[in-house]
């Protein structure tokens, strides 16, 4: 399947949704803030990340940009969600 980097710096959330995500098959790499996201997207080049918007020291959007500007992938989707997180698929 596919390797996918989740991020947030609340332990339970991202250990909630790396289990969910490798019991559907997924290999999952996980990170507790947006700079230490884009080193792990940058070792890992993830398939995807599932990653929160509101973080300390880098926030999810930030983060997000630097992977953009690290990775250029045209017409890669993220879509914020109302619980404060962020999703971005790579094609």
């Amino acid at each position: 399947m596919a390797i996918i980097l989740v991020v947030d710096d609340a332990m339970f959330m991202r250990k909630k949704c790396s289990q969910l995500l490798t019991e559907q098959g997924h290999q999952v790499v996980e990170a507790a803030n947006g700079a230490e996201a884009i080193a792990r997207y940058k070792e890992a080049r993830p398939d995807g990340v599932l990653m929160d918007i509101t973080m300390p020291d880098m926030d999810g959007l930030e983060a997000l940009k630097v992977m953009k500007e690290y990775d250029p992938v045209p017409g890669s989707p993220c879509a914020p969600r109302w619980d404060s997180r962020a999703l971005l698929l790579k094609h």
